[in-house]
């Protein structure tokens, strides 16, 4: 019979020449080859093939998300469900804390609505960017071209050409865009789809584009992290979204005031766009 001391040994001692086999046959762990380098060009078909992609204007849309909004000064958390029409009008409920309902928004052509219960107030204005800056962020985009890419309908928005482009380490592809576009540099990955956009004039501004999954048949991004030279950021992370149905019959987009609400014109009264 062996004794407990032998068999220790003999574990120990197995255990030893397995390493010292395995160093002297100069095991390595496998390494994947690295993807071979793509032209710009390359990046740019594969993009262009993604924003080729059918349009959904004449389609309806829902989607819920949180957004959560930062200024040098203060912050927020809401929760927006937004449904309606890509080619309008769009609704939007705005809900912060404990379900509590902040806001109502009505997007139509030419005509932004706003309601806080609240404050029993409304207040309007022809550019739905007015509506975002309310809340403490200066936007780039309306409620419309946010809407559309959310949806990964990149023709309605981004350019179709380029000026001059580049390969940037651990970014992708970046790309100079048409002179005169308030979209200045498109960075795509090797799949040719947008991780980042940036531009703006005085305000300048990027956004970033991340977590994309395939819906509808298109890839369309779960998380967009928009943020500016006035050190405001927006942070939308998509919980839902139907990206792809019937359109929504008029009956379900209205916004009736109640009876006594104070409607303020922002337009009229001096509330002038912040230029970008």
């Amino acid at each position: 019979m062996l004794h407990r001391g032998t068999i220790l040994g003999a574990l120990l001692l197995s255990l030893v020449l397995a390493g010292s086999l395995m160093s002297g046959c100069g095991y390595r762990a496998a390494v994947e080859p690295p993807l071979p380098q793509l032209s710009v060009q390359e990046v740019w078909d594969r993009f262009q093939k993604v924003r080729s992609l059918p349009s959904w204007r004449d389609k309806g849309c829902r989607l819920k998300a949180s957004l959560n909004l930062f200024s040098e000064s203060e912050s927020h958390r809401v929760v927006v469900d937004l449904w309606g029409n890509y080619s309008l009008p769009v609704r939007l409920d705005l809900k912060a804390g404990f379900g509590r309902t902040y806001a109502m928004w009505l997007v139509g052509r030419g005509r932004w609505l706003g309601y806080v219960p609240s404050q029993e107030r409304a207040y309007t204005h022809p550019d739905s960017r007015i509506g975002v800056s309310r809340m403490g962020f200066t936007s780039p985009f309306d409620i419309q071209e946010l809407l559309f890419l959310l949806s990964g309908q990149w023709q309605e928005v981004i350019p179709g050409g380029y000026e001059s482009a580049g390969p940037v380490q651990g970014q992708g592809y970046s790309y100079k865009l048409e002179t005169n576009s308030r979209m200045e540099r498109l960075v795509l990955d090797r799949t040719g789809l947008p991780r980042e956009i940036q531009g703006g004039g005085k305000v300048r501004w990027s956004m970033h584009l991340s977590k994309y999954h395939r819906i509808a048949g298109r890839m369309i991004p779960e998380r967009v992290h928009l943020k500016n030279s006035r050190q405001e950021e927006a942070l939308i992370n998509i919980k839902e979204i139907e990206p792809d149905r019937e359109p929504w019959p008029g009956s379900r987009l209205e916004l009736k005031l109640p009876e006594g609400t104070e409607v303020i014109d922002l337009e009229s009264r001096g509330f002038e766009q912040r230029k970008q």
